[in-house]
């Protein structure tokens, strides 16, 4: 059990969370449990804030008015330390095996941890967990989220700063960009572990890669280069040399782009990186498709073994540019059972959905042709997508023109050069 004696060890701002945390978790205010404790709100405050020691009457009605007997285990503490040291190592080189071993042997004493002084950090390494897995739903955290912003005030530099690590990360998985910018720029400012500098660097420039602002992501993503390489971060180097020939080509620099993807994907193969193998197929397939070379498109779409909506969206598309309708409607037909993506604007649904009317076409089609067309263009506009931007505005002109709506098709050209100068700037 927790004692007095544990906590006025220089553990007090741990308690304070603590408290803050299962007054949190029962949607209490300071001045309900000042009523169910009969301790003044400005005591608990202080409390709260380590800034008052705390007595053995104090303690006893903390618990009876939360109702929770607050833990102490030292072998307990001495797993967890020795398992938070292996997830955070395994977070930052990007091993997501060991950091579900180091999560599942700590989540079976969670009733444990969640009531002892360790509530914080085990609140950050589920959410780094969730973050690093994605095999979850990352909203399936959002409690846990919540409640860390409500008690982060109250921990450490060092927790603030891998939180709004974290934080950021979780706001760039929901395309939620300006508000993964500002944390990221906030845990840059505050981040004590030199080696975590590069990760925020990497996310940062992602995330302003999503808005078009590909000067700003170059250089961020530079700074990442040269900080993997410093402490030898083999595996996020990969993931950085693909984001950087991404950024490229959404920069319209096409030389040189080719020959970096396939060097990108032979270390990726070298080293069993799946989701790096699939999205460099992707993009040097998006990158045949802005060239207009939709056999080359084919060619190496034939190569790609993770069957994805995205994949069957663009080997679709490829295949209806070539006047193959024959292949274009085999590949629709393979992609009733496609894996789900991780698209919070289901965009590929949505060019699905096109790409079957357009394929099957018919003459009532017409109509729902262009509404479906339209949603997938402003949709793309909405989630920064930016190559399926590309495509929606491809294929929405040349249905204008087709339905002979020129002012239409004049206006969309026009936004669109305005969206491309903005990227290159």
């Amino acid at each position: 059990m927790l004692t007095i004696k544990t906590i006025n060890n220089n553990q007090r701002s741990s308690f304070g969370q603590l408290i803050r945390t299962h007054r949190l978790l029962q949607r209490m205010a300071l001045r309900d449990l000042s009523k169910k404790s009969m301790l003044s709100h400005t005591l608990l405050n202080r409390i709260e804030h380590a800034k008052n020691p705390i007595t053995d009457a104090s303690f006893t009605k903390l618990e009876q008015a939360l109702d929770v007997n607050f833990l102490h285990d030292t072998s307990l503490n001495t797993l967890f330390e020795k398992e938070k040291k292996k997830l955070y190592d395994s977070f930052y080189y990007a091993q997501s095996h060991q950091t579900f071993d180091s999560y599942r042997i700590l989540s079976e004493h969670e009733n444990y941890y969640m009531k002892s002084l360790k509530v914080t950090d085990y609140l950050m390494l589920k959410m780094a967990t969730y973050i690093h897995g994605q095999q979850f739903d990352v909203n399936d955290i959002a409690l846990e989220v919540s409640i860390l912003v409500d008690i982060i005030d109250l921990a450490s530099v060092d927790s603030q700063s891998k939180f709004f690590l974290l934080r950021g990360m979780y706001h760039f998985l929901l395309f939620e960009f300006n508000q993964s910018i500002s944390d990221l720029s906030k845990s840059h400012e505050l981040i004590q572990e030199e080696r975590l500098i590069p990760m925020i660097d990497y996310f940062l420039g992602r995330s302003y890669s999503a808005q078009y602002q590909t000067n700003l992501a170059n250089t961020y993503y530079q700074n990442a280069l040269a900080g993997f390489e410093k402490f030898t971060n083999f595996r996020r180097l990969i993931y950085v040399r693909l984001y950087i020939a991404i950024n490229q080509i959404k920069m319209y620099e096409y030389d040189m782009v080719s020959d970096e993807l396939y060097d990108v994907l032979k270390l990726a193969v070298r080293d069993n990186i799946a989701w790096v193998v699939h999205a460099g197929y992707i993009h040097l397939m998006y990158l045949a498709m802005l060239q207009r070379d939709y056999y080359q498109a084919l060619a190496i779409g034939e190569k790609i073994t993770y069957k994805s909506m995205q994949y069957y969206v663009l080997m679709t598309y490829s295949a209806y540019r070539t006047n193959n309708l024959k292949l274009a409607k085999k590949i629709i037909k393979q992609s009733s059972g496609a894996a789900p993506e991780l698209d919070a604007f289901n965009l590929y649904d949505k060019a699905m959905q096109y790409l079957k009317l357009v394929v099957l076409r018919s003459d009532e089609d017409e109509k729902n042709i262009g509404k479906i067309l339209k949603s997938f263009y402003e949709t793309s506009q909405m989630s920064n997508a930016f190559f399926e931007l590309e495509l929606a505005y491809e294929v929405y002109r040349e249905f204008l023109v087709e339905q002979r709506r020129y002012k239409e098709a004049y206006a969309l050209t026009n936004e669109m050069i305005q969206i491309v100068q903005k990227t290159i700037q």
